[in-house]
């Protein structure tokens, strides 16, 4: 109920498109796609989330205290962390910053609360904190828009050089509709390790400042691993797998380096 009216607000949006804008549809579209991003950002954490999981901001306790705290020595303000009760659905644990701006929450499941030490939870809580303060929402939003332009224009290309051999007369030929989403599948998995690389880039990233403003960098290791095992995770993938699956360094490549990090302090 939630996605059929935005896939006809997007399907509608590309046909306009590729009827009145044949020469510059994918620039069109890509402007369009960035907005609706932009939109769902902002209103996913307020609106669309608390629809599937109920919300709640963490109780005053030496929990929420100490997060606060960090966040506050992280230079990072945060007015309210949320509890997700996530145990209905799932027992993976989680933890995550949604939205931006004055919606923006960062969001801590109850699996997570329950199964983990508060040192635990303070290093999970700083690389989310870490996400934040080094504006990974923003050059996430600035670098999918890249890879979108370029994915729609890639797309273009292939569609205006196939319609002629097919035996479409026009762009916006609605016969011809299924071949363009086909083009939009091939060449979205075609950048998909582009995405991922940068996902990984930026989740390291995350890493390394939870490392830098937590006093034991154990306990990030410690946190890691019993994420791995609490979402059964492989802590060391092929190598393909990585690079199509994977929007976070795998397990094992981030123990090594909060391993590293610990040798290091000491």
């Amino acid at each position: 109920m939630v996605s059929l009216p935005l896939l006809l607000f997007i399907g509608e949006a590309l046909y306009f498109s590729l009827r009145y804008f044949p020469d510059y549809w994918w620039l069109l579209v890509t402007a369009v796609w960035l907005l609706i991003t932009i939109v769902l950002s902002k209103i996913a954490p307020i609106l669309i989330i608390p629809l599937f999981y109920k919300c709640k901001p963490l109780p005053n306790s030496e929990l929420q205290n100490k997060l606060l705290e960090l966040g506050n020595r992280c230079g990072v303000g945060i007015k309210d962390v949320f509890e997700i009760k996530l145990s209905k659905e799932t027992k993976k644990a989680n933890a995550a910053v949604a939205g931006f701006g004055k919606g923006r929450r960062i969001l801590l499941g109850n699996t997570l609360l329950k199964n983990y030490s508060l040192d635990e939870i303070e290093a999970v809580f700083a690389h989310e904190l870490g996400h934040i303060r080094l504006f990974h929402t923003w050059k996430i939003l600035g670098f999918g828009s890249i890879v979108s332009l370029v994915c729609f224009y890639l797309t273009s290309l292939l569609f205006n050089r196939t319609l002629n051999q097919l035996g479409f007369e026009n762009i916006y030929d609605i016969t011809a509709f299924p071949l363009l989403l086909l083009f939009l599948l091939l060449v979205g998995f075609v950048l998909l390790p582009i995405q991922n690389g940068y996902s990984r880039h930026l989740e390291k990233q995350a890493d390394m400042f939870a490392l830098a403003h937590t006093s034991n960098n154990q306990n990030l290791a410690s946190a890691l691993l019993k994420l791995a095992k609490q979402n059964l995770s492989d802590p060391s993938p092929n190598r393909l797998v990585e690079l199509f699956m994977y929007g976070h360094p795998p397990i094992g490549k981030r123990l090594a380096y909060c391993n590293r990090k610990n040798e290091k302090s000491n």
